[in-house]
């Protein structure tokens, strides 16, 4: 899979370390089920990204943005969180996570991004210490991203062909296992169909 896209593998790892000091905003766009999450899940797995950062998190937003448990998720990555700080009001945990943030160099990882206001409701409590730190998005909707406009780069994952669209569908379908030979050629006319959708 990683294979299809390797060329923005590489441009998405080169930014998230590239020593450029203020906090960048990456957001990765791409049609649904293309891999974004599994690519930027397995460049935030590299273990040069890994040794960059102080600390890193990652959290999904989904269509039902509950500020509350994206603040909780990411804070349980970074800080050591107690049962006090679980009775703590919103505003307070975004306090606490901007407290958590501050002076470190972090890699937040924030999956399918729907609306652009969950990023406005949560972007104070990302602390810009001007020290190499990255923020990335995924979403399916470009419009999103191009209205974060701070130090914001957006990568596309364009439709891929159809041989490449039907051994992504093969992989998110039957994992490590081969395509049943009775549903060989149905499964291509769904991977061909899904990705007309997109062009």
């Amino acid at each position: 899979f990683l294979e299809l896209f390797e060329d923005e593998a590489k441009k998405i790892t080169e930014q998230l370390t590239n020593g450029i000091m203020p906090l960048q905003i990456l957001s990765v766009v791409g049609m649904p089920g293309i891999g974004k999450t599994t690519l930027v899940r397995s460049i935030f797995e590299n273990p040069s990204v890994l040794l960059h950062f102080h600390v890193r998190a990652r959290c999904c937003v989904t269509q039902v943005y509950q500020k509350r448990r994206l603040l909780l998720e990411v804070l349980q990555q970074v800080s050591k969180v107690s049962y006090k700080v679980l009775g703590m009001t919103d505003d307070r945990l975004a306090l606490k996570l901007y407290q958590s943030l501050k002076g470190k160099r972090y890699l937040i990882f924030v999956d399918d991004l729907w609306d652009i206001w969950p990023w406005n409701d949560m972007k104070a409590s990302f602390p810009d210490d001007n020290n190499g730190s990255r923020i990335v998005f995924t979403s399916r909707f470009h419009n999103i991203t191009s209205q974060i406009t701070t130090n914001s780069i957006t990568i596309f994952l364009n439709p891929i062909s159809d041989l490449s669209s039907w051994e992504l569908l093969q992989v998110k379908l039957f994992k490590q296992e081969s395509c049943p030979q009775e549903l060989f050629g149905i499964g291509q006319q769904i991977a061909k169909a899904y990705q007309l959708l997109w062009i």
